[in-house]
């Protein structure tokens, strides 16, 4: 189980379930932390007596940079106090991220600095996805 949250002026949240965190240790996935969640509240009269599986918040450290020009965008400008950056294009008209090879760190869950809320991975986490159906 896969949980991506996203709030206006909030950094995304990347929670998964104790299965998957099994999974991607098994698998030897890199570039990432994690920590503990807790339940706080189950609202469903159904689960109210049965154990939550435990979940955990990911921390992305992996690290790349993307290649702009090759990509065909320009920095407007950036935000001196929360380091948000504004492109000359909407990221729908960005047809696909191009990595600089040499920046990227080759880890299997990584991030560029400038689009910190996408996350990226390799296609590693995939096959392990699917081999231990994580997908529907």
């Amino acid at each position: 189980f896969l949980y991506y949250h996203k709030q206006c002026g909030a950094w995304p949240l990347l929670i998964v379930s104790e299965k998957v965190l099994n999974d991607w240790n098994s698998a030897n996935v890199s570039g990432f932390e994690y920590y503990s969640v807790g339940i706080n509240k189950i609202n469903s009269e159904k689960l109210k007596d049965k154990e939550p599986p435990k979940y955990f918040h990911i921390i992305v450290t992996g690290r790349c940079e993307l290649d702009l020009d090759k990509m065909g965008i320009k920095i407007k400008k950036k935000c001196p106090s929360c380091g948000k950056v504004f492109f000359d294009k909407e990221p729908w008209e960005m047809n696909k991220l191009i990595i600089k090879e040499s920046t990227w760190d080759k880890s299997d869950l990584f991030i560029s600095e400038l689009f910190p809320a996408i996350y990226l991975c390799t296609e590693k986490v995939i096959i392990t996805a699917c081999q231990n159906k994580h997908t529907k």
